[in-house]
């Protein structure tokens, strides 16, 4: 039998969103969790470390991360 055949298809290509109730309410489910780090960053003052253009910066305040020496 064919790999491609046996191999579980995720996605419905018509309509791009997963078949599978896991998979179309993970992205729900990690922008819920990032709208709780950043609002709890806020709330206590820490930073919350995020990838914005290539750089790591404070979703909270936008300053960018400095690099440690070693």
């Amino acid at each position: 039998m064919n790999i491609a055949l046996r191999a579980r298809v995720y996605w419905t290509p018509a309509k791009r969103e997963p078949k599978d109730a896991d998979m179309r309410n993970a992205t729900i489910a990690l922008e819920r969790a990032a709208r709780h780090a950043r609002e709890l960053a806020e709330r206590t003052g820490t930073p919350c470390w995020v990838m914005r253009d290539g750089r790591i910066v404070d979703a909270v305040t936008g300053k960018e991360a400095v690099a440690a020496h070693r």
